[in-house]
């Protein structure tokens, strides 16, 4: 899954989980997002080890929420996908270059102040938000 897609993906399965009253397989979940299971088998272990969700084995598991869905801010899912989006360049720049030398720097900047903007305005959102803005339209 590319970097650019997991924020949304992980937004898509917690929004999934938040609207079963059940655990709900990764299967179920890729059928939703138009993806392998594996994949979502992937960014549910991230969410499991950032808390945010729980599996059960077994023919009637699947993945729940581990809190409230009120409790989860897309700002929480951010700081787990937020190195992979925000990155550096795949290769180190050519130091000897007056670009390459110092591009690191100036973009380490930029990163961070649009990563307080970014993560400030998704702390305010949270995967109940999305449910109930899904549940409007329906």
């Amino acid at each position: 899954m590319s970097a650019n897609s997991q924020f949304s993906v992980m937004v898509h399965i917690l929004t999934a989980l938040a609207a079963a009253p059940v655990p709900v397989s990764s299967a179920a979940i890729a059928d939703s997002v138009n993806t392998n299971p594996v994949t979502i088998r992937k960014a549910i272990g991230k969410l499991r080890v950032a808390g945010l969700v729980e599996t059960i084995s077994g023919s009637k598991g699947g993945a729940t929420l581990r809190k409230d869905a009120s409790q989860i801010t897309l700002a929480d899912i951010l700081e787990i996908v937020k190195e992979d989006c925000l990155g550096k360049h795949a290769n180190p720049p050519n130091p000897n270059c007056p670009v390459g030398g110092n591009i690191q720097k100036v973009m380490r900047n930029i990163h961070e102040e649009l990563d307080g903007l970014i993560t400030e305005t998704l702390a305010k959102k949270t995967i109940n938000d999305i449910w109930e803005e899904i549940k409007a339209t329906l």
